[in-house]
């Protein structure tokens, strides 16, 4: 306790000082967590885009679907792929698609958009489309009813109860055809599926095209959405040849690819913002035993070890350390937390940037602990690292010469 005492005493000996040390320790962690939180959540907003309002975590189809996604390439699925993939443990559940491409046309308004088969009521689960409803209901088991993405529904100038008329190519090239009450308007956040989504029940969607019973795709719902990467390896080793099983990085790999990208320049400006830090510690302890050099040589004449003398000088530094982690990480949290809850959204210019690359226009923040904890220890090892040569300074200082000066 003594040692405490004595570095707490000492490093506001020099208040300037350490506030310039906890200061500099201050703004670069806490520009670290406000960028890393921005990144982090930005990440997280991209893959719900791609994940939750599309392709989900994982799909299963016949082997060459992805490379000519094609009704062609359809499956038949069977009781026995399906008892196969929901024995693993980490599959909840799986959600039939059939996915293909139409014109809608209401009067003389003609426009090209995605259709999805869905069973409704179970996709709810993954997408969470009652909650993007903006009018009416999703299609019912077998409803002969159509739910278009808000956008496409202006387009077409149609409101609940209309009639659109679909008009496409169906299985083996039969045409497909088809007219559909509006149940239900959806809105997307992301322009490019609020302009072109339509929604069909899966059996009526089968009707349409001719499947027959077959499908584009079973989307796989997780327990653990987190383990994808390792599901899809599992999942591919147990289903037969001639089905395929990827996740969303390949079917979105542009995203995936971005992603990576981002995060490694990233890293690159957390890695400045370290070595300020890093700089800053070290130039302050540097400081420190340069000052006091003659203090020490009269400690150590009187008798007290270089040893105990370094481990005060390193409790001074983590107490200097500890001041600037607790109030950059107390400062921050409100911030970080608020920005979570409201994320910043662009307007003018940038939102038609976002929107040229299919994005939400917002900029959320992630609330996780992880990165807050990782900020934390790089900075206490930092620290450790900086202090390492002044420290070297202080075993191998002359007693003698220290007290002539």
């Amino acid at each position: 306790m003594n040692y405490f005492k004595l570095a707490w005493r000492n490093i506001w000996r020099n208040k300037k000082r350490t506030m310039i040390t906890v200061s500099s320790v201050f703004f670069a962690l806490f520009l670290a967590l406000l960028m890393r939180g921005l990144q982090l959540g930005t990440y997280d907003q991209m893959i719900k885009n791609s994940v939750e309002y599309y392709t989900g975590y994982i799909q299963i189809h016949e082997k060459g679907y992805f490379d000519d996604p094609v009704l062609d390439n359809s499956f038949l699925p069977s009781d026995s792929l399906y008892n196969i993939v929901v024995s693993h443990p980490n599959v909840k559940s799986l959600l039939p698609r059939i996915e293909s491409f139409a014109l809608a046309s209401s009067g003389e308004i003609t426009k090209g958009g995605i259709v999805m088969g869905i069973d409704a009521k179970n996709d709810n689960k993954l997408t969470q489309l009652e909650d993007k409803l903006v009018a009416g209901n999703l299609p019912l088991e077998g409803e002969n009813g159509i739910v278009l993405a808000q956008k496409l529904a202006e387009y077409l100038k149609v409101e609940l109860g209309d009639t659109v008329v679909l008009l496409g190519q169906g299985y083996h090239g039969i045409s497909a055809a088809g007219k559909y009450n509006v149940v239900g308007i959806l809105f997307f956040p992301v322009p490019n599926l609020n302009n072109s989504l339509m929604y069909l029940d899966v059996e009526t969607a089968s009707e349409l095209y001719s499947t027959e019973g077959r499908l584009t795709s079973w989307v796989v719902l997780l327990n653990d959405n987190d383990k994808y990467v390792e599901t899809t390896s599992e999942l591919g080793e147990i289903v037969p040849e001639n089905i395929e099983v990827l996740n969303w990085e390949t079917y979105s790999a542009d995203v995936k690819q971005g992603i990576d990208a981002d995060d490694a320049s990233g890293q690159i400006i957390l890695m400045i913002l370290y070595v300020i830090i890093g700089f800053g510690i070290f130039g302050t302890v540097l400081m420190m035993i340069a000052e006091r050099k003659k203090e020490f040589a009269i400690m150590v004449a009187v008798g007290m070890q270089k040893s105990k003398l370094a481990l005060v000088v390193i409790i001074e530094t983590l107490f200097i350390i500890t001041i600037g982690l607790i109030s950059s990480i107390g400062a921050s949290i409100p911030v970080i937390y608020l920005l979570h809850l409201n994320p910043i959204r662009f307007g003018g210019e940038l939102e038609a940037m976002f929107e040229t690359y299919g994005m939400e226009p917002i900029m959320p923040m992630a609330w996780e602990s992880s990165y807050f904890v990782n900020q934390t220890i790089v900075v206490i090892v930092l620290a450790l690292v900086a202090i390492a040569y002044p420290l070297f300074n202080i075993f191998k200082f002359n007693v003698i010469k220290a007290l002539r000066k």
